[in-house]
């Protein structure tokens, strides 16, 4: 008996295993999918503004290739900059800053964007300092910029996190022989489209799935109320059932029972159903074969 069980249990194990690997991997998807939604409303939500208007940011996602290199702190397109904000204190020369600048893109459009550039000389003004900042793979240096117009201040970055949310705001990677890395080869960097207007249909790849997320759990749990609800009725029924099954009989109707099927079994009705059977007959009769 106990190698069967020991058999059912082996049996069961692997489609248990598969089912927990399954649903670690679902929790892990929607966990992820959770993330990156958040990190692109903050991201979108932060930069509603213009960056001109802009007063200070948290976080840049890198279109151009200014910033590549081989330094530790240098980022390639796409990467996801984090910034901490900048209180006006006296930055030194190396430092990476934030701030708004212009640019201008593929299709011919001068915009304001949010550049990251090093500092490479500080000057000290009657209002704060003013930084002189430039691309690490850059050749010439940027407008100088005074502490009232810094955005952040570098802390670190995470490469490749910036393309989905540029590709999901609808730039688009472009790549030609004036654009290159510090090795003099082509790289590909991120643009607003030929035709000047940025395409947000790319958001769908995240909300729809979200959607579905949404409603899908929203299943879960409505079916998880409903077998909850039918296993306590179940419960009540089998209570029911073994309070009914449990229940004493009535020892006045035990005896009773008894009695009637004694009198069956030697060939008398019971004494509710022929009350005028003599109980004193066999004594008459061993009286007459007396006489006899």
């Amino acid at each position: 008996m106990s190698k069967n069980v020991e058999t059912k249990a082996d049996a069961k194990t692997p489609k248990s295993k598969k089912k927990a690997i399954s649903n670690i991997i679902f929790i892990a998807v929607q966990v992820l999918l959770v993330v990156v939604c958040i990190v692109i409303s903050a991201y979108i939500l932060e930069n509603a503004k213009s960056p001109s208007e802009a007063t200070s940011v948290t976080m840049v996602a890198i279109r151009s290739q200014s910033m590549m290199g081989d330094k530790k702190d240098n980022f390639d397109p796409g990467a996801l900059v984090y910034m901490k904000k900048y209180n006006g204190e006296k930055l030194a020369v190396g430092t990476i800053i934030a701030f708004c600048g212009q640019e201008t893109t593929g299709s011919g459009q001068i915009v304001d964007v949010v550049k990251t550039h090093r500092i490479i000389e500080v000057v000290e003004s009657k209002n704060g300092y003013v930084y002189r900042t430039q691309g690490d793979n850059t050749t010439g240096a940027d407008n100088p910029i005074s502490s009232s117009k810094v955005l952040g201040v570098y802390k670190g970055h995470t490469e490749g996190l910036g393309s989905v949310i540029l590709w999901l705001q609808g730039f688009e990677k472009v790549k030609s022989d004036s654009i290159t890395g510090p090795d003099g080869s082509p790289v590909e960097i991120w643009d607003v489209p030929k035709s000047g207007k940025l395409n947000s249909a790319n958001m769908l790849v995240v909300v729809l799935p979200l959607v579905a997320l949404l409603l899908w759990n929203a299943f879960s749990l409505i079916s998880a109320i409903l077998k909850e609800k039918m296993a306590k009725e179940k419960e009540k029924a089998a209570a029911a059932a073994v309070e009914a099954a449990g229940k004493p009989i009535d020892e006045e109707e035990i005896k009773r029972k008894a009695i009637e099927e004694y009198l069956r079994s030697i060939g008398q009705a019971p004494a509710e159903q022929n009350d005028t059977a003599p109980v004193d007959q066999p004594e008459k009769i061993d009286n007459a074969s007396e006489e006899e």
